[in-house]
């Protein structure tokens, strides 16, 4: 029992280490207490006379009691009455005097010193006091430090907190960005939050590196060496792994190696098995029929994509060719934008210095011409009278193919309202199949067979009353460099690519051409679309003849001829296949070898 007790008496010496430097004073009544636990004992007397008044005392037990109302509140030492024990007070009592006069045991904390780094600003350092603490979960630093560092809040968010004995509070904290310089010159990025007071009270600790290696592996540290420091940054363990080393996974946790084994540790990530159900209501089912037609089945729709679609199905003709017509949806009925004529015509003059370094202004022109050919763009006189828009443009060469490609930039802001063409203009929603069923239909039959829309936008007319929103600038003569006297006015008949809702006009216009034209072949179709990609599938050669002929016939109805036909049959392809077309072509950027039948996906090398 004695054994016992010298184990308690230990372990209460060693609490009595970590308050006996603090403002707490260990204080005693004057019957029911025993002064040998006191720091400075209130009188001197003899000790002999004091161990025989010891031995008179009954046996005792030592405990404590701390008023925790009070934050100075003394440490009380109370020695209660215990028959159990016999004659050993006195030892054990004096053995803990003696160790208290010499001694304390205090238990550090990981506290130390860093330079703190503004990363928006590297001249911005400023030395901290940083608490490491492996048992928080997130970082913290007080505001006053991300002041000096001029740190500007990424967020201000609600935390919950939650503490010992499962007390919670719920703060709203800046979050700030920064980093810890170490030694090796390593930065290390720290997100916390941000905190006005202190987030803990003043910590004791010894700075090592103010400290001689003879002290600190002297048996016992001098007290002066001992500091109190209030941190002003608490590391928590999703950066604390990374300041201490530990082997770090690619899933982001930490592994510790300890003495009882492999510890996980940090921050990282965790998979989630989650089982889902759906719940179907009416309104969903009505939804899925009304936009079936359309090429939707399971993209639910905003309020801007209702209105897309409304605006659509009223503007949407066909002329007595069987072309279709359609207006942009605009997003007001009253259309407020100004002509954006001076940003065009610094654009075109840019076009037209970097054609002429590069020697493919003819190929330019060229371009445009074929486009006018085809009844795509009209000349046009400039008015100043009526609303006109006008969009810039630039063009991308590919030297080795030889390819000139026309770019229009509907999304540039007009210097008056700071809004683009696009931002007054609906979206409207994306009607393009899922890519992966569609990859994975094409390959059920034995027969497979492509083709294209030729220039599929172009092939959509616009109505008269929104070509001059749709203008733009050409050199009168292209040999010159363009200015006010050098200019051509221009604006798109057809539907010009680069207006944000153009894929979605051509999606729902070949849609619609299907569904009222092409019968239970067009419903095939409507799968088998992807913006201007058509892929159709047949069991047998004949069936897959007859499929391209019925298919050439459909788009012919809407003037929008078909090009590059290509099919895993030959004779399909002898009798309708572009032979400009090699071997190994592609299918929705999927290589796709022909005479293999067979999808090739490449594996890009580490």
């Amino acid at each position: 029992m004695a054994a016992v007790l010298q184990a308690g008496i230990n372990m209460l010496r060693d609490r009595l280490g970590r308050h006996l430097d603090t403002a707490r004073q260990i204080d005693f009544s004057v019957s029911s207490h025993n002064t040998a636990f006191c720091r400075t004992k209130p009188h001197t007397e003899n000790p002999l006379k004091r161990k025989n008044e010891v031995k008179e005392i009954k046996e005792k037990r030592i405990g404590i009691k701390n008023n925790q109302n009070n934050k100075n509140s003394n440490i009380c030492l109370e020695i209660q009455d215990d028959d159990n024990l016999k004659d050993s007070n006195d030892i054990l009592i004096n053995y803990l005097t003696k160790n208290s006069q010499n001694s304390i045991f205090p238990t550090f904390l990981q506290v130390t010193q860093a330079k703190i780094v503004n990363p928006k600003i590297p001249i911005l350092m400023q030395n901290a006091h940083v608490f490491l603490d492996s048992g928080a979960e997130i970082c913290l630093i007080k505001t006053s430090l991300a002041e000096k560092l001029k740190l500007e809040p990424i967020a201000i968010n609600n935390f919950k907190a939650t503490g010992v004995f499962g007390q919670s509070m719920v703060r709203r904290m800046p979050i700030f960005d920064f980093e810890i310089k170490c030694i090796n010159n390593e930065s290390i990025k720290v997100r916390a939050r941000g905190v006005d007071e202190n987030f803990v009270e003043k910590l004791k600790t010894i700075f090592v590196e103010k400290i001689g290696l003879d002290k600190l592996n002297e048996n016992r540290i001098p007290y002066e060496f001992v500091e109190e420091v209030t941190p002003e940054i608490l590391i928590g363990t999703s950066v604390y792994n990374k300041i201490m080393g530990y082997e770090r996974l690619q899933n982001g946790f930490s592994v510790i190696q300890t003495k009882l084994g492999k510890v996980l540790s940090g921050r990282g990530v965790i998979s989630l098995n989650v089982n889902e159900s759906k719940i179907f209501s009416m309104e969903n089912v009505e939804k899925f029929w009304e936009l079936e037609s359309f090429g939707i089945t399971d993209n639910p729709l905003n309020e801007d994509d209702k209105n897309a679609l409304e605006l659509f199905k009223k503007s949407v003709t066909r002329t007595p060719e069987g072309r279709y017509e359609i207006e942009f949806p605009f997003k007001e009925k009253k259309i407020n934008i100004s002509s954006n004529f001076a940003p065009c015509i610094k654009r075109l003059q840019s076009s037209w210095a970097k054609g002429n370094k590069e020697g493919v202004l003819e190929k330019m022109k060229e371009s445009f011409l074929e486009q006018a050919k085809n009844n795509q763009i009209e000349n046009c006189e400039r008015n100043d009278s009526n609303l006109c828009h006008y969009i810039p443009w630039h063009y991308v060469y590919h030297p080795q193919k030889k390819k000139m490609r026309i770019v229009f930039a509907a999304n540039c802001k007009t210097a008056e309202e700071k809004i683009s063409l696009n931002d007054i203009i609906y979206r409207g929603p994306v009607l393009l199949p899922d890519l992966c069923g569609l990859l994975i239909r094409i390959r059920t039959f034995p027969i497979l067979t492509s083709a294209d829309v030729k220039s599929a936008f172009h092939q959509i007319g616009l109505k008269e009353n929104q070509r001059d929103l749709m203008r733009f600038l050409l050199p009168k003569n292209w040999n010159l460099p363009p200015t006010n006297l050098n200019l051509a006015y221009w604006r798109w008949t057809k539907m010009p690519f680069g207006i944000s809702a153009a894929p979605f006009c051509l999606a729902a216009v070949i849609n619609l051409h299907l569904e009222k034209t092409a019968g239970e072949f067009g419903r095939e179709l409507r799968r088998g679309i992807y913006a201007d990609n058509i892929f159709f599938s047949a069991i047998t050669t004949e069936e897959g003849l007859n499929k391209c002929k019925k298919v050439i016939e459909i788009f012919k109805e809407a003037q929008m001829p078909l090009q590059e036909f290509i099919s895993n049959s030959e004779i399909i392809n002898k009798n309708f296949g572009d032979k400009a077309l090699e071997n190994n072509t592609k299918i929705l950027g999927v290589g796709w070898d022909v005479k293999k039948d067979a999808l090739i996906v490449e594996m890009k090398k580490n």
